[in-house]
């Protein structure tokens, strides 16, 4: 440190002030640059920094200690100001020329100071440690190798000298990908390391590269709070930086990669659900489960062969791990229809090789469909011998009558009264699939059912309130959220029925525009 001592201009006494800063600092590093004052009719120093572009005032902290020996009270006040230089303004700084007010009397004008800052890893004042300073943000990355669109784990550590009391985050958006919170601490765990300095997680983000070549990491920043003496009381407040970081983004290896493959990185398990409660229409569930789905950016149309159609209702939703897609599928005469077989590539970052997740085909008949589409169903479906006799046919066109019968009349009665299905609907799925038949009805449509972008549009053609159709698209997307979350409250599910019932009315009412 280096002591400086200036005499003041007072008419009267001439006390002195002592100037106590560092011969050099290192970039990115804080310091404190301090004036002391013995004289004895001293209660305060205050001042207003003035300082070079190359440092950042951070916080002061005044003080005033008094001791008695021998008899004789010697006082002594003391004002520490707290900076922090950039990264890139390397090379002499200053602080000063600034006017300093004695508490209790007299004003002093301290003459500029200068401070060298120097390189990282380049010379270092003693006693420093490796890092170079007494705080710091460490950016860690431990994938190996990074894909486009494959989600991967940046931690930050911040690395302190100092008694630490809380600190607050922040951090800035990557470039050329995307940045999630993933978790963060709520109290600092500080593990000691072999320098003697302290490690503490800050927060752990997910960063998604858009695509190869290289992404710059979101740039973590803290306000760290010093705690006072005994770690009693406030301290200085020190603002810290962590460095840029650049990942390199591998591209996926063109050498045996399979036409039409999407980028899905990691594994994928894909499996066709039923989940028709009645009717002839069928209502497929296409679920795709493991790491993989966290680089599905879409969901496949599962194929289909035979009098049918297939139609996606909506959009996907992710829960947990699982990406789920609904379709509708829809007979358009009587047969044998084939759902599934489809394969959908994916990259196996292990082996460095692409492998095939396929959707299990199954071929059943239109007016029934297994609960889960598997080869081991569709085989008992269609085991050979046995034939029907003909009394087992009558019956079964007897049968067949009877329901659909019965499936006619009950449409007619919801597209008559909507909201009555709406309100026996047990969950979220049985709303949905009510508040889609309404829709549907409602508008006319000769579809049971509507699919959102489907059921906007016809309203816009139909010249419905712009108002009416933003509704309708907030309560659409509200139920597939609630869907995609899983189990829902009663609470919440009663208002969701209630305000399927309101929308359906006042689309009721606009029906005639």
């Amino acid at each position: 440190m280096i002591p400086g001592l200036l005499l003041s201009a007072c008419l009267l006494a001439q006390p002195s002030i002592v100037v106590e800063h560092p011969d050099s600092i290192e970039a990115g590093s804080t310091f404190t640059f301090s004036l002391s004052s013995n004289d004895p009719s001293c209660t305060s120093l205050s001042t207003q920094p003035v300082f070079s572009d190359g440092l950042a005032f951070l916080s002061s902290r005044s003080m005033r200690s008094t001791r008695s020996v021998n008899g004789v009270t010697e006082s002594l006040c003391r004002l520490e100001l707290i900076f922090q230089t950039y990264q890139g303004f390397e090379g002499p700084q200053s602080i000063g020329p600034m006017i300093v007010i004695l508490g209790g009397g007299g004003v002093f004008r301290m003459p500029a100071e200068s401070i060298l800052v120097i390189p990282v890893g380049g010379m270092q004042s003693s006693g420093r440690a490796p890092y170079g300073k007494p705080l710091a943000i460490v950016t860690v990355v431990e994938d190996e190798r990074i894909y486009p669109g494959v989600p991967f784990d940046v931690d930050y550590y911040l690395v302190s000298r100092l008694m630490v009391k809380s600190v607050e985050t922040g951090w800035g958006p990557p470039e050329n990908g995307t940045a999630r919170l993933l978790s963060s601490p709520e109290t600092l765990v500080w593990r000691v390391m072999d320098d003697g300095a302290r490690r503490s997680r800050l927060n752990t983000l997910e960063v998604t590269a858009a695509s190869d070549g290289e992404v710059r990491l979101p740039v973590m920043s803290a306000n760290v709070y010093e705690a006072g003496e005994m770690f009693f009381g406030d301290g200085p407040i020190h603002t810290v930086t962590g460095d840029t970081v650049r990942i390199d983004v591998a591209p996926f290896p063109p050498d045996g990669m399979p036409r039409g493959f999407a980028g899905v990185a990691d594994s994928v398990d894909l499996r066709l659900l039923d989940t028709s409660r009645s009717g002839c229409d069928r209502l497929l569930l296409l679920e795709a489960t493991g790491p993989g789905t966290r680089s599905m950016r879409s969901m496949p149309i599962p194929r289909v062969e035979g009098p049918a159609t297939v139609t996606p209702i909506g959009g996907p939703s992710m829960s947990g791990d699982t990406l789920r897609q609904r379709f509708l599928l829809v007979q358009t005469d009587t047969g044998t229809v084939s759902a599934g077989g489809d394969s959908l590539p994916w990259f196996d970052t292990r082996s460095l090789g692409y492998r095939y997740a396929t959707i299990p085909a199954c071929s059943v008949r239109v007016d029934y469909m297994p609960p889960e589409c598997d080869a081991s169903v569709s085989a008992g479906l269609d085991r050979p011998g046995g034939g029907s006799g003909p009394v087992v046919i009558l019956i079964s066109v007897a049968a067949c009558t009877a329901v659909l019968s019965l499936v006619l009349l009950l449409r007619s009665r919801r597209r008559s009264d909507p909201s009555s299905s709406i309100e026996d609907a047990g969950d979220v799925e049985e709303l949905l699939s009510a508040f889609e038949r309404g829709i549907a009805g409602v508008l006319s449509s000769r579809r049971p059912f509507l699919a959102r972008d489907e059921a906007i549009e016809l309203l816009c053609e139909r010249g419905a309130p712009l108002m009416l159709q933003r509704r309708i698209q907030r309560l659409w997307k509200d139920l597939e959220q609630a869907l995609a979350v899983g189990e829902t409250g009663a609470a919440a599910l009663d208002r969701l029925r209630s305000e399927c019932s309101e929308v359906l009315e006042e689309a009721g009412r606009e029906r005639k525009i």
